[in-house]
């Protein structure tokens, strides 16, 4: 299940027919000048969700691709994803990442 805000999942499987919990979270934007400078030009497969007198509404992808120096590659690195795994994971754990009643 989703987390109320939608940036984390969780996937319960297995591996080695022990159970196995997968918890991917999205990462947050980088605040480099860089980063955000070539935003905009790498934005991609625009969807418009509607719009409402000056505000517009949409979708889209980023194919942003870090333009730095290999030497200070690391420097600027976005990861999209966090993940967690759990393994072998116990039913709390399984509990504690499952959909809650709100």
């Amino acid at each position: 299940p989703k987390d109320q805000a939608g940036r984390r999942s969780s996937l319960l499987g297995s591996i080695d027919d022990k159970p196995a919990l997968l918890i991917l979270e999205r990462a947050p934007f980088p605040v480099s000048t860089a980063y955000l400078g070539e935003t905009p030009a790498a934005l991609s497969s625009l969807k418009n969700l509607g719009a409402n007198d000056i505000y517009f509404w949409f979708l889209a992808r980023s194919g942003i691709v870090p333009s730095t120096p290999a030497d200070d590659a690391d420097a600027d690195f976005f990861a999209d994803l966090k993940i967690n795994l759990i393994y072998p994971c116990t039913s709390t754990h399984v509990a504690k990442y499952s959909k809650q009643p709100v």
